[in-house]
């Protein structure tokens, strides 16, 4: 059975936050796990990424199955002159992974007016990511100054 993806209204947070908080963190800490990809907390922890979504500016995805969440992800949106992009923030547990599900995901963006989907991820998630039509854009590169 696949997963049905629903946003999470701010107004449900609290109440939802307990579920979701396990996937969300395992995406910080698997980020910061990686070589090549960078340190999140130095640009924000599990309390900021509640607090950006509290405060609505990222949104909460859940895939729920039988009734129970499977995964979650939170979505931030960058408006361009002739697009507006969904960025993928964090993501974990089941979510993006089936044909379905992916296609949900991209419907439900495009109800908030993205007209494209980015992510940062590493390269093993990159090269699944190019069964659902994702493209490498760009590097990213920083330095800590």
């Amino acid at each position: 059975m696949s997963c049905q993806l629903q946003v999470v209204d701010v107004t449900y947070l609290a109440q939802v936050w307990p579920q979701v908080v396990k996937y969300l963190e395992a995406s910080l800490a698997e980020g910061q796990e990686q070589e090549g990809i960078p340190e999140w907390n130095g640009c924000y922890n599990i309390y900021h990424v509640q607090s950006f979504i509290s405060n609505g500016t990222w949104l909460l995805v859940v895939a729920v199955e039988d009734g129970i969440i499977k995964g979650s992800a939170t979505v931030s949106f960058m408006n361009y002159p002739m697009s507006r992009v969904a960025v993928i923030t964090l993501t974990g547990g089941k979510l993006v992974t089936g044909e379905n599900e992916f296609y949900q995901l991209t419907a439900l963006l495009k109800t908030y007016g993205a007209t494209k989907v980015q992510a940062y991820c590493r390269e093993s998630v990159a090269r699944m990511l190019k069964r659902r039509g994702f493209k490498p854009v760009s590097t990213l590169v920083e330095v800590q100054i």
